[in-house]
Parts: structure tokens; C-alpha cells; sequence
């Protein structure tokens, strides 16, 4: 979009003009910025369209779509979410994956999902199963993580117990299994060496 089309449209529309992100394949969570981006400026889009400028022309979105992406955004954007904090440099994660993957897991469940559009709900659920089949029920098939949930002072061992399966008391016995006959300050500590062997 040239310097003078940008002056038209944010003075014409009272609107300020943002750059639309395109989606690459090699950035993470651009599909998602682009469609934000898309969204924020719906309404100067919309009235491009009613104007049938013939340079827009089979350029915007219809209206129906531009609903689809609004409701796509918000489960996209939890995905966007967790994986920044996953990835995020010099902070620990390990204490992070579980609520992280089971928030990602269970968008599906919300009844606010239930009214989005069936595009939505498509994308949504094929992440999902893409998820299970990658991440072992929900990441609490993975003993350094569920340790780390057992030491999380906020969760402490909770999110071992939710969903279909428990996980709480396989994770307590292998604990007891791994430190027998330590005093619980000392148990602590060991595991604390155990989830950090585990990870490197």
C-alpha cells in the first residue's frame, strides 16, 4: 500500500493506520499477529468495501469472515501465549508446562468455544488432536514434569488429578520409591537434583 492510499484511508476513515503482519512460515505465531491486526482494523476494512473502490476489489474480507477471524483470535492468541512463556529466555519452564499444556488442551471444553464459528471449532480441535498425539496425556505422562507440578508452591501436585486420568498418586509412590527413607527437607532437595538431571 503506497505513502498517499495510507494518508486516504486513516483520514477518510479516522482511523489510524497499522501495518497488517503477514504470515511466514518461519516466524512463530505470525499467522495469529496477522490475523489481529486484521481485526483491529475490521471497521476501516468494512467501509473500504461499501466505498467499492475498485482498487480494493476483491481484497477484503467479506463480513462473515471477518467474524471468523475475530473468534479465531482468542484460542490462537492462548496458543500464542503459552508458547512465549514456554520459550521464553533465562526463565525456568519446567513448572510451566503442565498448566500451560492442560489450558491449551481443554479450550475445546469452554462453552464459549461452543458458540464460535465452525471454522473455529475445526481449527481448534486439529490442534488438539495434534497435541495429544505429540504430548503424553496433557504432559503428565512425563515424570519431570509432574514432579515439577508436585513442587510448584502454588499447584503442588494438583493438576495430577484432573481430567480422566490421576497422576497424583503414581507420581507420590515413585517419589517415595526414588528418596526411601529421608527426612521430607531432604526429599525436597533430592528431587529438586532429580528434575534437573532429568531435563539436561
Amino acid at each position: 500500500m503506497t505513502a498517499n492510499c495510507k494518508i486516504y484511508v486513516a483520514i477518510f476513515f479516522s482511523v489510524k493506520f497499522i501495518r497488517i503482519i503477514l504470515p511466514v512460515v518461519t516466524r512463530w505465531n505470525s499467522v495469529v499477529m496477522c490475523m489481529q491486526t486484521v481485526v483491529r482494523i475490521a471497521p476501516a476494512l468494512k467501509k473500504l468495501r461499501e466505498q467499492e473502490l475498485a482498487y480494493f476489489e476483491g481484497l477484503i474480507p467479506s463480513d462473515k469472515q471477518l467474524d471468523s477471524f475475530e473468534q479465531m483470535v482468542n484460542p490462537l492468541l492462548m496458543i500464542k501465549q503459552s508458547s512465549e512463556q514456554l520459550e521464553a529466555e533465562k526463565k525456568p519452564t519446567i513448572h510451566l508446562v503442565l498448566p500451560q499444556l492442560l489450558k491449551l488442551s481443554t479450550i475445546s471444553r469452554s462453552s464459549k468455544f461452543q458458540k464460535s464459528s465452525t471454522t473455529t471449532r475445526a481449527v481448534v480441535e486439529a490442534f488438539q488432536i495434534a497435541l495429544s498425539t505429540k504430548v503424553k496425556d496433557q504432559g503428565r505422562g512425563y515424570q519431570a514434569v509432574r514432579f515439577a507440578n508436585v513442587l510448584h508452591p502454588y499447584y503442588k501436585g494438583s493438576l495430577l488429578d484432573v481430567l480422566e486420568k490421576s497422576y497424583y498418586d503414581q507420581t507420590i509412590a515413585e517419589i517415595k520409591e526414588l528418596f526411601p527413607e529421608v527426612n521430607p527437607e531432604t526429599q525436597v532437595i533430592a528431587m529438586k537434583q532429580s528434575i534437573s538431571s532429568l531435563e539436561s
